[in-house]
């Protein structure tokens, strides 16, 4: 059992993320992401989970102050369900003492131990190699637009 009192807190250098687990709630923010402070009541959170980046280079390990995304997913009253992914320092431990508190309150909601492609598809939340995927390919499609245009253009000239 975790013996932390609310409220408890976790926050990414710069500001980048910040949570606040409370007795009624979690309240989260991620200003340089545009996402707005938000409260989501813990009867209507579902899951949470991490799903790690991958950092390539000893430049990217310097420069990027997170390695991982904190997903959480939620139903609001109306049955709409929503979604957000926070910056996090998975090793942080504040963050894992709010996880860990979090799991005690709803831990039916903890898909910490799932692999993160199942865990995010029980969350329905796309995965972040799906999104990629899918910008490379309108970046391609586009690229291939523009390139037969300007030949058809030369070639009727």
């Amino acid at each position: 059992m975790v013996s932390a009192q609310f409220p408890l807190t976790y926050s990414l250098t710069g500001g980048r993320s910040r949570l606040e687990l409370h007795s009624d709630g979690l309240t989260f923010a991620a200003p340089l992401r545009g996402i707005p402070e938000r409260t989501i009541e813990l009867s209507a959170f579902r899951f949470f989970c991490i799903d790690r980046i991958q950092v390539v280079s000893l430049k990217q390990k310097l420069m990027v102050d997170f390695n991982a995304d904190l997903v959480l997913s939620w139903e609001a009253p109306d049955a709409s369900a929503g979604h957000v992914r926070l910056a996090v320092h998975s090793d942080a431990a504040e963050l894992k003492a709010l996880l860990e508190k979090l799991s005690e309150i709803r831990p039916s909601a903890n898909l910490l131990h799932l692999p993160v492609p199942e865990a995010l598809r029980l969350m329905k939340v796309p995965s972040r190699d799906r999104d990629v995927a899918i910008l490379l390919g309108v970046l391609l499609v586009g690229a291939l637009l523009i390139v037969g245009t300007i030949l058809w253009m030369l070639r009727n000239n």
